[in-house]
């Protein structure tokens, strides 16, 4: 299992949030409904150290970004 991603979903929809973690089990969870205490640090790796990024094509409901840790 690994960690999350970060995700930006809705992105048609202008007058909403966007931001988003994406769970390997295919849940998705706006930042924007975290309880209380509860945090997630986005880390941004290089674009170098990421070459399968490259190779993905977002689509239009969900772009990936950077992974995660909570």
């Amino acid at each position: 299992m690994g960690f999350p991603r970060f995700r930006q979903i809705n992105t048609d929809n202008a007058v909403t949030h966007h931001d988003a973690l994406e769970f390997s089990d295919g849940h998705v969870v706006l930042l924007t409904r975290l309880c209380v205490g509860q945090r997630a640090t986005v880390l941004q790796l290089p674009a170098a150290a990421r070459p399968e990024v490259a190779k993905e094509r977002p689509t239009s409901e969900v772009r990936d970004a950077s992974p995660i840790i909570i």
